[in-house]
C-alpha cells in the first residue's frame, strides 16, 4: 500500500540505494531475493527450463540436487513444470 516494503527489500538486496542514510549488511549475511514482478523470466521457456537452465542437476548453496525436485519444492510438480512461464 505504498509504505515502501518492496523498496526496503530492494535496498537490502543492493538493487536500489537509499535517498539518504545507509544500509549496512552483516559480513556473514547471505542474500536471496525474488522480485515480485519477475521481469527477468524468459516467457518463451517452460517453468523448468527457466529455473534450471535446462540442467538435470543444479547447485543450491553447497548442495547439488535434481532440478525437477528443486522445482517441486516450490509446488511446480508434474505438468506444471512444462507450462510456459
Amino acid at each position: 500500500n505504498g509504505a515502501g516494503k518492496s523498496t526496503l527489500f530492494k535496498m537490502i538486496a543492493g538493487k536500489e540505494t537509499p535517498d539518504s542514510g545507509e544500509v549496512k549488511i552483516g559480513q556473514t549475511v547471505q542474500m536471496a531475493f525474488v522480485d515480485q514482478h519477475r521481469d527477468e523470466l524468459a516467457n518463451d521457456k517452460t517453468v523448468w527450463e527457466d529455473i534450471s537452465g535446462g540442467l538435470d542437476m543444479i547447485t543450491v548453496g553447497k548442495f547439488q540436487m535434481p532440478s525437477r525436485a528443486y522445482c517441486g519444492r516450490f509446488n511446480f510438480n508434474g505438468g506444471d513444470q512444462q507450462k510456459k512461464v
